[in-house]
């Protein structure tokens, strides 16, 4: 038999039997090592991300390393899932074009690299059970890590026990609590159903799979619309910088605010720990346990004179006071750092904004002081303003749009699902880039860029996350281990549903019945062009009355999209009148005395940074009981910050003139 192939005649013997081709899958060598390379960057990025956000000095080594393996096998599936596809429809294409005649009366078109033995073919075979192997092993990793790894992980780094045993007991006896709690309300379901609803176990398996994957597919259709709106919205606004600069001036009031509640609680925290120590001698038994607490305070605590509060002589209120510098030091490093952080970003805008005008055309910054040494130094300093000053705000806009229509694409290609079983044909738009796509490289390259844009917007949202003040992903290493577990905890969780989510899109998420009846009828390892992840997880359909719920559900993300971009939950916050949870709105009209107040703390944090004084809180030794906020929100804390420095009329007066003058 002559088989045309690339131009060249390449002869295929009569050893060459059905079923040794059906045991190999063929990948070009130009996929295999761009899949290696993006192998490598994805390693070189998921270390970047765990030096980034870990606590380098509060974590521990194994704590980083579960961590990088789970955010790493997540990050994964953007180079997983083009060459499983890639190479699951490219094995279905050749075995129909190479058996789809059997008389093969007449020579056969071939798609590229359908044959390894083929004259001028730059192939690699890969096994066909290789990729089948990739998702289970990804799988049960990731379900190992979450239901066990993780959760017992983040309660072992949380717990303020002081022996590696105790720690130990006290993170099992959490985490079978709370098993125990969700395996009860499970069995009373279970018994519902089968009392009530006579479901045989097959049908409680299906039923508790599907309510699984609906929780799964409707957490990343809600991360996917925060990332979808956001994004954009945020690098359009960065284009006018005097709203830009209203909004910094707006959250500096809420900032200082919890910076100053968190230095209280620090302060009141090591008073506390100063009088244990003075109550604890050195030969008391829990004395090992107060020097190890002593340790976790900040240096400022060699600057506490006296001690306040109760001291309870028990373990259990060591414990207590061990967690209490826990957190009480961690949050105030995170508040410190987030208002320095918007003060400098807001220093830099307002420089911004000033050297439009300069007649010289160089950036004035006023805590850099840059002097042109040369001619080519004056050039480089005045090809920045002209970026600054007039192509940033465009550049910003343009990516913004080009952002926005690439959102559009997806939006579009979730909300078509449930027409498929209407008119018979799939109307998504990544569908139709793939379909007809011969060439396995550009095939993997369309995948990899859809895919990548879907993840990143899914996985950006589940950063951005935090559980009131508790969980919450900060970078410069201001992470603590319990909130980096909590996070790949999560992107864990909702890999699998993101990629079925990604399948349904290109259409490779419904399986061949027919053909997989073909193959059970013959026996035969008969290629149905379905993806490996298909094969090892199933379709992942959940059926609700005549439809189908993961092809009509994913309809929502465009009402979250719209309800995101048009600021629908800042308005029913408003409505409700919870003022401290509201935002600022980037609109000309916007009025907020918060503004006016934040401007000020701006101009003085500014003349005080300029006087090498530092931060104005830290020239207070303690915040004033005046200063606490008595309803809602609150400017107590804000007027505190005018009025520092003034004599109060308390009993502590004489303490507190002690403490300054040793300052």
């Amino acid at each position: 038999v002559r088989v045309s192939f690339c131009g060249n005649e390449a002869r295929v013997g009569s050893s060459l039997h059905k079923s040794n081709f059906l045991k190999m899958d063929v990948v070009g060598l130009d996929t295999l090592l761009l899949c290696i390379l993006c192998g490598i960057i994805l390693i070189l990025f998921t270390s970047f991300l765990v030096r980034r956000y870990s606590d380098r000095a509060h974590s521990r080594w194994f704590v980083d390393g579960l961590v990088w393996i789970g955010w790493f096998m997540s990050f994964a599936i953007v180079v997983f899932i083009p060459l499983d596809v890639a190479s699951s429809r490219h094995e279905y294409q050749c075995h129909r074009a190479f058996y789809g005649n059997e008389t093969l009366d007449e020579p056969l078109s071939l798609p590229p690299n359908c044959l390894a033995e083929s004259e001028g073919s730059s192939v690699f075979e890969l096994e066909t059970q290789t990729m089948s192997h990739v998702w289970k092993a990804l799988y049960w990793t990731t379900f190992v890590l979450c239901w066990i790894g993780y959760p017992v992980l983040q309660s072992f780094m949380n717990a303020a026990h002081f022996t590696l045993q105790e720690r130990v007991i006290q993170a099992l006896k959490e985490n079978l609590i709370y098993y125990a709690v969700l395996g009860g309300i499970g069995v009373v379901i279970i018994l519902y159903l089968v009392v009530k609803r006579d479901l045989a176990f097959s049908e409680l398996l299906a039923a508790s799979m599907a309510v699984s994957n609906a929780w799964g597919l409707f957490v990343v259709i809600a991360l996917l619309s925060y990332g979808l709106v956001e994004i954009p919205k945020r690098l359009w606004r960065q284009g006018d910088r005097t709203l830009t600069l209203k909004a910094y001036q707006f959250e500096l009031v809420g900032l200082l605010e919890n910076l100053e509640k968190a230095k209280k609680e620090l302060d009141d925290t090591m008073k506390l720990v100063k009088k244990y120590e003075d109550a604890i001698g050195k030969e008391h038994a829990f004395r090992e346990y107060l020097d190890q607490v002593i340790k976790k305070c900040p240096s400022e605590y060699g600057k506490v004179l006296y001690g306040e509060g109760a001291v309870d002589f028990g373990y259990g209120a060591m414990v207590s006071l061990h967690s209490r510098v826990m957190y009480a030091t961690l949050d105030y490093r995170r508040c410190r750092w987030l208002y320095e952080t918007k003060l400098t970003k807001a220093y830099e805008l307002e420089d911004k904004m000033a050297s439009k005008g300069n007649p010289e055309r160089m950036m004035r910054w006023t805590f850099l002081e840059r002097v042109p040494k040369s001619g080519w130094q004056r050039l480089m300093y005045q090809v920045e303003w002209l970026w600054i000053v007039f192509l940033e705000k465009w550049t910003l806009r343009f990516l913004s749009l080009l952002y926005i229509l690439a959102a559009l694409c997806v939006i579009w290609s979730e909300g078509v699902f449930w027409l498929y079983e209407l008119v018979g044909t799939n109307l998504s738009i990544f569908y139709w880039m793939v379909k007809d796509e011969n060439d396995m490289l550009r095939q993997w390259l369309i995948m990899f860029i859809s895919v990548s844009f879907i993840a990143f917007n899914a996985y950006w949202s589940l950063f951005q996350i935090r559980v009131f003040n508790i969980f919450r992903l900060l970078p410069n290493q201001l992470t603590d281990p319990g909130s980096l577990c909590y996070s790949a905890y999560y992107v864990c969780r909702f890999t699998a549903p993101l990629v079925y989510n990604y399948l349904l899109m290109i259409g490779d998420g419904v399986r061949n019945e027919e053909c997989l009846q073909l193959r059970k009828t013959t026996g035969e390892n008969i290629p149905c062009g379905e993806s490996a992840f298909v094969q090892v997880m199933g379709a992942m359909n959940t059926v609700v009355g005549n439809f189908t719920f993961n092809n009509f559900f994913p309809i929502i993300l465009g009402f979250l999209c719209a309800a995101n971009l048009f600021n629908v939950w800042t308005r029913l916050i408003r409505a409700f009148c919870l003022r401290r949870f509201s935002r600022f709105t980037y609109d000309n009209d916007f009025n907020d005395e918060r503004i006016d107040h934040g401007k000020e703390i701006l101009r003085k944090e500014k003349n005080l940074k300029q006087r090498g004084l530092g931060l104005s809180i830290d020239q207070r030794p303690e915040v004033s009981e005046k200063a606490k906020p008595k309803t809602g929100f609150g400017m107590g804390s804000v007027k505190s910050f005018f009025s520092w420095g003034k004599k109060e009329d308390t009993k502590k007066d004489k303490w507190r003139q002690i403490e300054l003058e040793e300052v």
